[in-house]
């Protein structure tokens, strides 16, 4: 996009695709079941933050309102995290979960790694209940 943008054809950024060769691949959505949200982890950024594809519907049908905490078990691993609107929300060391503004789930430690206990991958499965 940014040849492009800076004035490249098109043709010289790579070459042209048939539409009858690309290949859709299946967007997994989250469910709930059992009083339980059901999502994948669809992206891990630099800082170890672990972005799922649960959100806020999710949490409406569980009743999950702000300052409740919930239950994340991620593979083998289960953590008690609290549910805030931002990073600030707990202090520094501590779990914090939102909808973030792509509007699905963000699993963080304030100034830490999330996925440092974790150790997860892409499209590992992700459960989440409320707790008190």
């Amino acid at each position: 996009a940014a040849h492009i943008a800076s004035g490249d054809s098109v043709s010289e950024v790579g070459p042209e695709l048939n539409p009858k060769d690309l290949v859709m691949l299946p967007i997994k959505k989250s469910k709930v079941e059992n009083k339980t949200a059901i999502g994948y982890v669809v992206y891990i950024n630099q800082y170890g933050n672990i972005i799922v594809n649960i959100t806020q519907d999710d949490f409406d049908a569980l009743g999950i309102k702000l300052v409740d905490y919930v239950n994340v078990k991620i593979g083998d691993k289960t953590q008690k995290i609290k549910v805030g609107t931002t990073y600030g929300d707990v202090p520094e060391g501590d779990w914090v979960c939102f909808i973030a503004c792509n509007e699905v789930l963000e699993i963080a430690v304030n100034w830490g790694n999330a996925n440092e206990f974790f150790q997860t991958e892409l499209n590992s499965i992700v459960e989440l209940e409320k707790t008190k």
